[in-house]
């Protein structure tokens, strides 16, 4: 994709970790308070791990380790 885009454009792409980092963290930070407003409004029980407000969660953890399969 990111060649394609490159040949499109003919612009390089750069720093294309940053902003995959920077979209995961953005993504994480929406769907956790997506989370909070289900339990606020009890759709769902508060959760003993933190890191379970992360919806998607695992999905995220494999874009950020480079594990994600991303011809899915």
């Amino acid at each position: 994709m990111v060649a394609e885009y490159e040949r499109i454009t003919g612009v390089e792409v750069r720093d294309l970790n940053f902003y995959l980092v920077y979209a995961a963290l953005r993504h994480g930070i929406v769907m956790s308070q997506v989370e909070r407003r289900r339990i606020h409004f009890g759709e769902v029980d508060a959760h003993d791990d933190p890191d379970a407000y992360v919806l998607h969660r695992d999905m995220l953890e494999r874009v950020l380790d480079e594990s994600y399969d991303w011809e899915k």
